[in-house]
């Protein structure tokens, strides 16, 4: 629960419960709130509530507090925490996340591991409800923590007035998107070539991304057979970190961090 903000039998109750389209959500749901309340932190509750209240996806957000979830945001942020200190870099202050949507668990697991140093967080999705309830779940606790949240709801394709002053950028769902080279392309991010021209040195920016191989999905536009494969579609200058992680339901996860 510390991630989620809900105890696994009652998350596995939900899904199985949203995830059936004979099934009415508003129903099962008037039932089971009074079950549900003492099991889940207050914020991820009253998301959820709202959640059913309009009608939206409720099945897919039981789904992003998953275990598995939790497992391949701490995988990537783990890597990030380590590179961050072994290579000396130290720096990641500034993060952007495409295709955020919640940004739940990723935004807890990154700031409980990087809170000292972050100042802004930016999710860009083009998704809006999502990003309207991301924003009434994460940004109390981030001003408290001294750290400014934004919301952006674009496509990533689209001309970023952050980009230069990134230094991460995060993508855990990038079979739903085209290539990274291609989304940044027309993008002024740091690389290893520009900061050379930069007259007060900077660092290129760190892209970390995460695809898989669930090809039978409907949305997943981009998916991968292996590391390498995402690491090719990438075109990383630098490569920092490379692996696969092996998922419940038989398929797998890839992650490729690095800098162009």
């Amino acid at each position: 629960m510390q991630y989620t903000g809900i105890t696994e039998p009652i998350r596995k109750m939900l899904w199985y419960a949203f995830s059936k389209e004979e099934i009415d959500n508003k129903e099962f749901w008037g039932v089971a709130k009074e079950i549900v309340q003492p099991h889940m932190s207050e914020i991820k509750y009253e998301t959820l509530r709202r959640i059913i209240d309009t009608g939206y996806d409720a099945a897919h957000f039981i789904d992003s507090m998953s275990p598995s979830q939790v497992e391949s945001k701490m995988w990537m942020c783990n890597a990030l925490s380590l590179i961050d200190s072994a290579s000396n870099f130290q720096y990641i202050k500034t993060i952007q996340l495409y295709g955020g949507w919640y940004a739940s668990p990723l935004i807890e697991i990154l700031t409980d591991l990087l809170e000292s140093k972050i100042k802004w967080v930016e999710n860009i999705d083009l998704d809006l409800f999502p990003l309207e309830l991301s924003e009434k779940i994460h940004r109390p606790q981030l001003t408290l923590k001294g750290i400014s949240y934004w919301v952006t709801n674009d496509s990533v394709l689209s001309a970023s007035e952050r980009a230069f002053d990134t230094d991460l950028v995060i993508n855990t769902s990038s079979e739903h998107m085209p290539h990274l080279r291609d989304i940044i392309e027309n993008k002024n991010y740091r690389t290893i070539k520009s900061i050379k021209k930069l007259k007060t040195p900077r660092v290129p920016c760190i892209f970390a991304i995460q695809s898989n191989n669930m090809f039978h999905v409907d949305d997943h536009i981009n998916c991968v057979e292996s590391e390498e494969e995402l690491l090719d579609n990438c075109k990383f200058q630098r490569v920092l970190y490379k692996g696969t992680l092996g998922m419940p339901n038989g398929y797998k996860r890839f992650m490729v961090i690095g800098q162009m």
